[in-house]
């Protein structure tokens, strides 16, 4: 399957307001986001020693604390590996026997005191959140250093707390890394420079337009891939539209490489190689939806574009 590329049919597709009509839309997101924000206020968390003065069951205080320490580490991305092992330092360091089970959208803790005498079943929902494996870093050291250095239940709420308000590296910062990154995808398929600079274009556009639609907006992040890829896309037939660089074709093809969701596929294979059918089947189709999302964006993309398979 190819393209088949007329520039004439391009031209009376009016492929260039489309590509005009982008720019515009991705640059009064960035004058609506820079002249009309609101910041929100930040709630700060009560410390767990007032938290376990009001509660007479401490042990399932320290179970609801390990079950929200889990479902954060799944939120930034984490294998189930790498929940099972953390949670199994603290429960063990805290003197209680837990079990965990990685659901869609749950963390299901299933505890036992030490004496066998209580058990606990905690369902703690998995936030929305980017993806951040420098949280990850930080929460699996803590988990060890707990252990090592024998934290108290307050002691390892607050720093497990300091650890949630850690900032991320700037978002526009980000961005660019991504437009730059992918940009070199476009160079390992042997695209020239002109092309380069398209597929960077392309991805800042669309990252930019996803990340805003999402977090401010509220849109569904599937809808948000969905739109990404068509932006991304319409930019990315700029070397056809404007018969520019020699390898138009390399450019609109990795243009949309960015929102190939690589995380998912990886942690439903590491599932599969641990025997977690469930987390594996859950992680496939999350990766899967998203693949179909960016793939529709494609092609709308293409048919607005007029560009015809053949």
């Amino acid at each position: 399957m190819g393209i088949d590329i007329d520039i004439t049919s391009v031209s009376s597709g009016n492929a260039t307001v489309l590509i005009g009509a982008c720019f515009a839309i991705v640059l009064f997101l960035i004058i609506y986001e820079a002249f009309i924000t609101k910041k929100g206020m930040g709630t700060s968390a009560s410390p767990l020693s007032e938290i376990l003065e009001q509660q007479e069951n401490q042990e399932f205080i320290v179970c609801k604390m390990i079950a929200e320490f889990a479902a954060t580490l799944a939120a930034c991305g984490a294998t189930s590996m790498q929940v099972l092992s953390s949670v199994a330092y603290l429960s063990t360091h805290f003197g209680i026997h837990a079990e965990v089970t990685g659901l869609p959208q749950h963390i299901l803790l299933c505890a036992v005191d030490d004496k066998r005498q209580k058990t606990y079943t905690i369902n703690q929902k998995i936030k929305e959140n980017p993806l951040d494996f420098d949280r990850i870093i930080l929460l699996n050291h803590l988990a060890k250093e707990t252990v090592t250095e024998n934290y108290s239940p307050e002691i390892f709420y607050e720093k497990f707390q300091k650890i949630l308000v850690v900032k991320r590296l700037h978002p526009n910062f980000v961005l660019v890394l991504a437009s730059l990154a992918n940009a070199s995808f476009c160079r390992l398929f042997n695209g020239d420079f002109i092309s380069m600079a398209i597929v960077a274009t392309a991805t800042a556009c669309g990252f930019y337009l996803r990340r805003t639609l999402c977090s401010r907006f509220k849109l569904d992040f599937r809808m948000g891939t969905i739109l990404a890829a068509t932006i991304s896309t319409v930019i990315g037939t700029s070397g056809y539209v404007f018969q520019i660089g020699e390898t138009p074709n390399v450019a609109l093809a990795t243009s949309i490489l960015y929102l190939v969701p690589g995380i998912p596929y990886i942690n439903s294979l590491s599932n599969l190689l641990n025997g977690m059918f469930l987390g594996c089947i859950s992680q496939f189709f999350k990766g899967a939806i998203l693949t179909i999302c960016l793939s529709l964006g494609f092609c709308v993309g293409l048919v607005l574009t007029n560009l015809h398979f053949f």
